[in-house]
């Protein structure tokens, strides 16, 4: 019997160790240098420091956002670090789809045809579900589903004709795992990766090649910016202080380098960093018990305030609560994360 067990383990580790070196064969290994790359929501955070890395890989690059300042503030020093000509910033409202429409033709005709599409635009909101609107739903289904759509769709026929192209979809953990007090943006995360995965399937004949990345807690620096709900100052403090928690959350470049390294190769999923990924495992294989765990968490975590069935609180940014606590040394890593990434 433990024969059998031993020769079952090893077949099944040979096997896994060729499809790997087989499929990495088939799709060859990519090279950002020379190629024209998008990255919406490239202005600050995890987008700003994605535009670096490929501009420091010799990439010709643009960026949108919606604010004109932050776009132009992160152009001029992606231009700084690239070669001369070869960065665009350009304000977009990603669902918008002629908003869309016209950012690509000003990047086509200024750079050439997009090779990579990063779909990194997002939504951060945090609050009890009690306390969210059917419009906190809508806009991060319009954010984090209909813009990566919008922007695949008109970029894919031309991948699908030249037969090359890459697009990176960044979802999130809350994408393969609910997550407590932050529903909403689960929801569009979801969406985003069924649609991610769903893409993958049908454009890889193509020679396109698409990959999801769902990271973990990241010190971007966003929860500045994160929509909070319920009982403000304590949700945004408790946010904070757990993206800023060494061990449990990442630094931004590491989960970059991450997710460009699973395009490089053209894997399907990435989930920086490791301990996020055995969550999402763990989830996929024990949903039950994975989902019990998830609502004693839930018990714990702090009611939206006011009586039952009429919990509705308004949305405020992140900086408008902060506290002494949110700006103590526990938060350290994400406030310099936040002046770093142009957060601030």
């Amino acid at each position: 019997m433990a024969r059998t067990a031993v020769a079952a383990t090893l077949t099944a580790a040979g096997t896994a160790v060729g499809y790997k070196l087989t499929t990495r064969a088939l799709r060859g290994r990519y090279s950002f240098a020379g190629k024209t790359c998008v990255v919406t929501g490239g202005s600050r955070g995890f987008g700003l420091v994605i535009a670096r890395k490929l501009v420091r890989a010799g990439a010709a690059v643009a960026i949108c956002a919606r604010d004109a300042d932050q776009v132009r503030r992160a152009a001029d020093e992606l231009a700084r670090r690239g070669e001369p000509g070869r960065v665009v910033g350009g304000v977009c409202d990603v669902t918008d789809r002629e908003s869309v429409r016209r950012f690509l033709a000003t990047v086509t005709e200024a750079l050439g045809p997009v090779d990579l599409l990063v779909n990194n635009a997002g939504l951060i909101s945090f609050g009890p579900q009690a306390s969210l609107t059917p419009q906190d739903y809508e806009d991060s289904l319009a954010t984090h589903f209909w813009g990566p759509y919008f922007f695949t769709e008109e970029v894919l026929p031309a991948m699908k004709r030249r037969r090359s192209g890459r697009i990176l979809n960044i979802a999130s953990i809350g994408g393969r795992v609910p997550l407590v007090h932050g529903n909403a943006y689960t929801v569009g995360k979801h969406a985003l990766v069924g649609y991610s995965e769903g893409l993958r399937t049908e454009a890889v004949k193509f020679g396109v090649y698409v990959t999801t990345a769902c990271p973990g807690l990241m010190r971007t620096g966003s929860p500045r910016h994160a929509l909070i709900r319920g009982k403000h100052e304590v949700e945004y403090a408790g946010f904070k202080i757990l993206d800023s928690l060494p061990g449990l959350s990442c630094s931004a470049e590491y989960a970059a380098d991450a997710a460009l390294g699973a395009v490089k190769e053209g894997r399907a999923e990435v989930i920086p960093p490791w301990p996020f990924a055995a969550v999402a495992t763990f989830h996929d294989t024990f949903r039950n018990f994975s989902l019990d765990l998830l609502g004693l968490l839930g018990r714990a975590m702090p009611d939206a305030p006011g009586p039952i069935g009429a919990q509705t609180t308004p949305a405020v940014k992140g900086y408008e609560v902060e506290t002494p606590l949110s700006r103590s040394a526990l938060t350290g890593l994400t406030q310099r994360a936040a002046v770093r990434n142009n957060e601030v």
